[in-house]
């Protein structure tokens, strides 16, 4: 298991990981009051077990928009969590995902790329987000 945070390009350096804290504890005070009980437990396995954090550059308010519609979708089945900074005019700054690993390991990267030979045991929306992973780049 592993969190994504995908954080906007004008964020760099050290406030990008300053974003992805914030989104993390957003996703908290989410799932903690109230959200869908299967999400706090994987969000609770994550911190407990796996720790990861990968952060990459995803684009600007615009684009980390149309991830916030990709992962309020009622497909995605894992837990998640967006943050505006007060400071940047509540600009978008990080949308963050706890997602497992067969969503990140080489068989995912290849079908996302295009480069399997099947993407079958993948949800459409799995798909997306795939494709979507596969076309950032580790934040800097």
């Amino acid at each position: 298991m592993r969190a994504y945070f995908f954080v906007n390009y004008y964020v760099g350096g050290i406030r990008a990981g300053i974003q992805a804290g914030h989104a993390m504890d957003q996703m908290w005070l989410r799932y903690v009051d109230g959200g869908p009980r299967e999400r706090l437990d994987t969000l609770r396995e994550f911190s407990q077990n796996h720790k990861t954090f990968i952060l990459l550059h995803a684009g600007d308010h615009r684009e980390l928009a149309d991830l916030v519609t990709l992962f309020a979708s009622d497909e995605n089945p894992y837990p998640w969590a967006q943050f505006s900074e007060p400071g940047l005019n509540d600009a978008l700054t990080c949308v963050a995902i706890v997602i497992p690993e067969r969503l990140y390991d080489d068989a995912s990267t290849a079908a996302a790329q295009g480069l399997a030979a099947s993407v079958e045991g993948y949800s459409a929306w799995e798909l997306e987000f795939l494709k979507m992973r596969v076309e950032c780049r580790m934040a800097s």
